[in-house]
């Protein structure tokens, strides 16, 4: 894997799709890293891959984490499953010092610096189509700037998702460029996987039960609860198919201790912030549906979360200073293109994987997509950054000099320096 890292990452995650040529490359990188052929890994769902592969229930389970976070594809299809495996363990994780919204004002602040203009507070009402080119975009009567219009010269980019964008289009407008895209985009798939998002303040340190007989869990800033089985691991992604919200929860957590990478997040008090994420069904049908969310159940699942937390990480509550219930709701509200409180812009299901997202270039003339689009969008840009590059390509300007990185390159190269502040920040606490 670590011999592919860059590679993959280049081919697979920082450059636009859809491309078949680059896609068959993927695929042969996956065989070559899981040592099976193309034809057998086509074949698997990632479980199968994963009983063939490992002869532990662990080793199973903690590979499947976030194989089954439908952050690569759907786990129960055929070949994109097994496909999905090899995909996921080319992530690589870290946080930037002072939080990961430092990465945000960094970027915040060069495009300030070359001329850009933020304007906050300002949903747009609708994109102008002309001739079948994206010519401006119409603020909302609620904007800062009630109603103002945006010509534009070169590009509009879109970063609301394969429903918010057809909204702002129009369904009319876009069925007469590509009807087969509009009813997609119309279509396209959310309420499989909602985030619920716990935020912890805790006095100390993580109290990890698992550190007894593994030490390094107690300088992770990224852990997964990895479910009480390997059968519970398969019922879990059942569940998520079957749009049981509460057959789903508890099983498995992604934990982030921010503390553990960065000095900063921890106060002069020895407090600090733990994050636990699930991803979840949005419709909660047995529940009373969508509006349940704004019910007791936020309560409920804070109760049941931190029972879980207690599980794995004894004494727990009685570390716990405050903590929110962050409910899809909430998550959708936060952000309008997270519809059903889906973060990903859309499932990973069997028809919406990689050459099935919407396309970087859109069948409007000078309209682009940054969301909804292969791969998905989280903290590590790659969505936004394939946006530019396709754009900058349009316009004839991607061939710079300083437009060179490769991915992860420079992560490997510096990561002994990278881990040795850490270790001194913790041996000055200590």
């Amino acid at each position: 894997m670590l011999e592919k890292m860059v590679e993959m990452n280049e081919l697979a995650f920082y450059s636009p799709h859809p491309d078949t040529g680059k896609f068959e490359e993927i695929l042969k990188m996956c065989s070559y890293v899981l040592g099976r052929s193309v034809e057998d890994l086509s074949s698997m769902t990632a479980y199968e891959l994963l009983e063939l592969t490992f002869e532990s229930d662990k080793a199973r389970q903690t590979i499947l984490c976030p194989v089954a976070l439908h952050l690569q594809g759907a786990p129960l299809s055929r070949g994109q499953g097994a496909f999905a495996v090899a995909l996921s363990l080319f992530y690589t994780t870290a946080i930037g010092i002072g939080g990961n919204e430092a990465l945000v004002d960094a970027v915040s602040r060069c495009f300030l610096d070359h001329g850009g203009t933020i304007l906050a507070n300002c949903p747009v009402d609708r994109i102008e189509v002309r001739d079948g080119r994206a010519t401006a975009v119409v603020l909302s009567p609620e904007a800062a700037f009630p109603g103002a219009r945006f010509e534009a010269r070169h590009a509009v980019i879109s970063n609301v998702g394969a429903r918010g964008t057809l909204d702002l289009l129009g369904e009319e407008t876009m069925r007469s460029v590509d009807s087969r895209l509009a009813t997609k985009m119309k279509h396209w798939r959310m309420d499989e996987r909602g985030s619920t998002v716990t935020s912890w303040l805790i006095d100390g340190r993580m109290p990890w039960g698992s550190s007894d007989f593994d030490p390094l869990v107690d300088k992770a800033h990224l852990m997964y609860r990895a479910y009480d089985s390997w059968s519970a691991a398969k019922d879990y992604v059942v569940a998520m198919i079957n749009n049981d919200t509460w057959a789903a929860f508890g099983n498995m957590i992604e934990i982030l201790d921010y503390g553990q990478v960065d000095p900063n997040a921890i106060s002069p008090e020895g407090y600090r912030v733990i994050r636990g994420e699930e991803a979840i069904p949005y419709p909660l049908r047995k529940e009373g549906g969508p509006e349940a969310w704004d019910g007791p159940i936020r309560d409920e699942m804070l109760r049941r979360r931190h029972e879980v937390m207690n599980s794995i990480a004894p004494g727990f509550s009685e570390r716990v200073i405050d903590a929110y219930q962050w409910t899809p709701v909430d998550i959708w509200r936060t952000n309008q293109a997270a519809v059903f409180g889906q973060v990903l812009g859309g499932d990973f299901s069997e028809d919406q994987w990689i050459l099935d997202r919407m396309p970087y270039r859109m069948p409007v003339r000078s309209l682009y997509m940054s969301n909804s689009v292969w791969p998905l969008g989280l903290t590590w840009m790659a969505a936004g950054y394939n946006a530019a590059q396709v754009v900058a390509e349009d316009l004839g300007v991607r061939n710079q000099r300083w437009w060179s990185a490769r991915p992860v390159a420079w992560f490997l190269d510096n990561i002994g320096q990278l881990l040795e502040p850490m270790e001194l920040a913790a041996t000055a606490r200590r």
